[in-house]
């Protein structure tokens, strides 16, 4: 019995380097960020676990969630479709459970503060998409069960906009952390040039995470209007 030898070329050598560079990325920024989180704050300060709670959201679980689904991605190419979606949705799951408790601290500390909430460029893209999350996880159940309501409309469609949805949660919640970056609390711990380096390191992992869902969003596009 002979095996059929698959041949690997030069570019899928190249895109598996790439994103076992990309894991390293995640695990370095939010290994450096929780540290930096709890070495400077004392585990009763409710502002610190807002930190914690929605850096660990959005760096390594929803960047997780979302690259799995990559033909090149190293740790779910073994995985079957429907276990992908699975784990899409635990990960997810999990996500949004630590922005809501991330964002409920952050509004006892300010209620404890007697400052106004949801004022700030940070506090506003953050409540937007935590909506969205809410938004897709609803459009990700009518896109897994896309078949069963094809007499509403083409599964592609439920498919294209949980997708739109979720990429737009994702990067505005990445625009939300940014900027979160820029305040006191946080600014205050790094220098100008590490401030710097996490912002470009975060736009890298948040570029690369999307790469997929953005050529699934086209092809998506494409397949609506054939």
């Amino acid at each position: 019995m002979t095996v059929a030898k698959v041949e690997i070329t030069l570019t899928q050598r190249l895109l598996w380097i790439l994103n076992l560079v990309f894991h390293q990325v995640v695990a370095i920024v939010t290994v450096w960020l929780l540290w930096l989180f709890f070495d400077n704050f004392p585990l009763e300060n409710v502002l610190m676990w807002h930190m914690v709670l929605c850096t660990a959201a959005y760096v390594p679980l929803m960047a997780e969630a979302i690259i799995l689904f990559a033909g090149d991605n190293l740790w779910s190419q073994g995985l079957e479709r429907p276990k992908k979606n699975w784990v899409h949705g635990v990960l997810l799951g999990i996500s949004i459970a630590a922005v809501t408790a991330g964002i409920a601290c952050e509004i006892r500390n300010k209620n404890v503060r007697g400052v106004p909430h949801f004022v700030s460029s940070h506090a506003i893209t953050g409540l937007v998409s935590w909506l969205l999350a809410f938004v897709s996880i609803i459009l990700g159940l009518f896109s897994w069960h896309a078949q069963g309501l094809k007499n509403i409309a083409r599964p592609v469609i439920f498919k294209f906009i949980h997708n739109f949805i979720g990429i737009a949660c994702y990067a505005i919640g990445i625009a939300s952390l940014c900027l979160g970056f820029y305040l006191g609390a946080f600014r205050r711990l790094v220098t100008d040039d590490q401030l710097k380096s996490l912002v470009a390191l975060v736009a890298i992992i948040t570029f690369w995470s999307c790469l997929a869902a953005f050529k699934s969003c086209y092809s998506q596009l494409k397949n609506m209007f054939s």
